[in-house]
């Protein structure tokens, strides 16, 4: 999915990686929602579906995962309770989380709720918890504890950050000179202020304090609002370079400007002065040639205390570190009193999004735009201690199934794993686009990821669910897109060094030797047994391969009709036929003996035009007759709803017959895997897996 960022705010630049601290917590939890909310609204059509199924798809079982992208969060006392409040963006069920952290290191899942798309910025004080969206422009206020809907209202125009006193609701609109005052109550309109001199650019951060609200602009710097009377908000002043993060505590304003962090005494507001600043040394990281970076301050109560994000060094550094800064605030100018950073087994860091810390600074949030939250306990008077760690995103891009039955989902940064005895587990592993598996040698699996570090795809062995990394598989070059493992000795790979053959030491699957390589650059690969490599790409069509000397490899078919993708392709071979999923052109239909395009699926019933991501073979069990699995997901590119999965029997192989489709409402997937006699539906939230009756 398309998602929109801010670009100054930190950790969301780099997709890093790690094995985080599990927190088991039951966020996953049946009947908070709808299982089936779809990601969009499912639509209504005109037109009925072409008769009855032959054939039906049935849930069994429903494994869900974190999905989202995590952004702002807030923590709140609400009686008793610290609770954490957090907007994880794009999200078919958990957009809005909140979390019971009075025990930092055992939280307790409150509420999860998907009001609106893209909840991306947040603001809580008294019993208001305001939301608004960071694509669209919707704000809404809800209950901190139940996320139950108090108001929920669109906007004149976008904005992604939004402030709360726990009375009104404030917010500047981009691309206007209009901040608006909202009624906490009823999200009616109470005054509306303009910005003198422009209009407003990106907006990614509004504080109040003092009865003044402060706007974060990317080009404008700090604009100031006098809300004292909220029927009549007025502009005071703007100060300071363009800024996403800021922070504010009665007479002083904080904001981060790369490696400075600036104070401002705003006591006279329509003449602020800058009071005191602390620039940070060059990258420590990088052997003192890169850039520190602050984001997303946050101030404690009595104002003596700012917890300020960082990342050190660039983000395409390999040694780059990231974490979170405690400075004394009393004075004019910031003092470091501590660093934070945390690195994981693996070695590597997460680069933090969003920061939070309670009425007593004894908890504090961290939030990671591509894992989830951190939460940290104060353990002594300035030092912390990371207490757990709770997953909340990404989107589910394929499953693994053994033969036991046992599930390891790879997601986007985050994998989920369910034992056959049905103990769940999720933890960050990959890193980066984690484009899903491919089978290799003595039992182990290869994962692709041409984004994070080498490009070089990953080989890991799998018991019970999960994940163990056994090394890369250095092959092609790097930037591999795909591979395929012919069962014995040879694998293939699309690569940045074109379409590569390797011979593999049987003794050590991980020691391969590049035997031959064609100069063409196709994006996936699929074997037809030990003579023929099929592979597509965009740029690029299809074409058949023949590897029978893999030292000598020659194209012996090209279809060279180009198509767009949503960034993934299939291809398979079943009943005497090669499919291969063609985004924008459909599922072309090749037979490998004559080596020609015999036919295609292009129409669909229920949709009108098919974008297919993926095609999967399927036999019946109990018929043993064929049948082709067909992902259909556009998104981005090409938008034909209703999504999902569609069944084709395979009588006449180069003319499928559509059996069936699921789920009835518009439900996007990336791909779908058979083991077990079961297909396993890769939606974005989540795995359905499914039994095929009637065939």
């Amino acid at each position: 999915m398309t998602v929109e960022r801010p670009t100054r705010r930190i950790g969301e630049a780099t997709r890093s990686s790690r094995r985080a601290l599990i927190t088991r917590v039951a966020l996953f939890a049946v009947g908070a929602v709808g299982l089936e909310r779809p990601l969009r609204t499912a639509r209504v059509w005109a037109a009925s579906p072409p008769g009855p199924p032959r054939a039906r798809l049935a849930r069994v079982a429903l494994l869900r995962t974190p999905h989202g992208f995590a952004g702002q969060c807030a923590l709140l006392s609400v009686g008793s309770k610290t609770v954490l409040l957090m907007a994880n963006e794009e999200s078919a069920y958990m957009n809005q989380l909140a979390f019971d952290v009075s025990r930092p290191d055992s939280p307790a899942l409150l509420a999860e709720t998907a009001p609106f798309q893209f909840c991306w910025g947040i603001s809580a004080a008294g019993s208001l918890a305001a939301f608004v969206s960071s694509l669209g422009a919707t704000v809404g206020v809800y209950n901190p504890t139940t996320l139950a809907r108090v108001w929920q209202r669109s906007l004149p125009a976008q904005t992604h950050a939004v402030a709360t006193d726990g009375t009104n609701v404030f917010l500047a609109q981009e691309g206007t000179s209009n901040f608006l005052v909202l009624n906490g109550r009823n999200g009616t309109t109470l005054g509306v202020g303009a910005l003198h001199g422009g209009t407003f650019e990106k907006v990614y951060a509004t504080v109040h304090a003092a009865g003044h609200v402060y706007v974060g602009d990317s080009r404008l710097g700090v604009i100031a609002f006098d809300v004292a009377d909220p029927s009549s908000p007025s502009y005071v002043t703007r100060f300071g370079p363009g800024t996403s993060n800021i922070a504010a505590n009665k007479t002083r304003v904080w904001m981060c400007d790369g490696p400075a962090l600036r104070c401002w005494d705003v006591s006279t507001p329509a003449t602020p002065r800058q009071h005191g600043v602390y620039t940070a040394a060059p990258s420590h990281a990088t052997g003192g040639d890169g850039p520190v970076t602050f984001g997303s301050p946050t101030v404690n109560t009595a104002g003596t205390r700012l917890y300020v994000t960082f990342q050190d060094g660039p983000a395409s550094a390999g040694g780059h570190v990231s974490g979170f800064y405690v400075f004394d605030v009393s004075d004019s100018t910031p003092r470091p009193l501590r660093r934070v950073a945390h690195q994981f087994t693996n070695g590597r860091y997460v680069d933090p999004g969003a920061i939070a810390v309670d009425a007593t600074a004894g908890v504090l949030a961290l939030t990671s735009y591509y894992y989830g939250v951190e939460i940290w306990r104060r353990s002594t008077d300035d030092g912390w201690s990371l207490a757990s760690a709770v997953p909340t995103t990404g989107e589910c891009r394929d499953v693994y199934v053994d033969t036991a039955g046992n599930q390891t989902v790879l997601g986007r940064w985050v994998v989920t794993s369910r034992s056959a005895a049905g103990a769940v587990s999720h933890y960050n592993e990959i890193g980066s686009l984690f484009e899903g598996w491919r089978p290799y040698a003595r039992g182990a699996i290869l994962v692709i990821d041409n984004n994070t570090g080498s490009g070089f795809p990953r080989a890991y062995a799998v018991s019970d669910g999960q994940l163990s990394r056994l090394g890369e598989v250095r092959l092609g070059g790097g930037g591999v897109t795909d591979a395929a493992y012919d069962g014995a000795e040879h694998l293939y790979v699309c690569s940045d060094g074109g379409f590569v053959a390797g011979r593999i030491v049987p003794s050590d699957p991980l020691s391969v030797t590049q035997v031959g390589a064609l100069p063409v650059r196709p994006r996936w690969v699929m074997l037809n047994g030990k003579t023929q490599a099929w592979v597509a790409g965009p740029k690029f069509g299809v074409a058949c391969v023949d590897v029978r000397d893999p030292s000598s490899m020659v194209v012996v078919f090209h279809d060279a009709d180009l198509f767009k993708d949503n960034g993934i392709c299939g291809l398979c071979v079943i009943a005497g036929r090669v499919y291969a999923a063609c985004g924008s052109s459909g599922v072309r239909i090749y037979d490998p003996r004559l080596l020609r395009r015999t036919g295609a699926i292009i129409a669909d019933p229920y949709s009108g035009r098919i974008f297919p991501t993926w095609v999967e073979p399927y036999t019946s069990p109990a018929t043993q007759k064929p049948y082709l699995c067909v992902c259909h997901y556009g998104d981005g590119v090409s938008y034909n709803p209703p999504e999902g999965l569609r069944i084709y029997g395979l009588t006449n192989p180069d003319a499928p017959e559509l059996v069936d489709h699921y789920p009835i409402s518009d439900d996007p997937n990336f791909r779908c895997r058979v083991a077990n006699g079961r297909l396993y539906r890769c939606a974005l939230w989540g795995v359905e897996e499914l039994a095929l009756t009637g065939l």
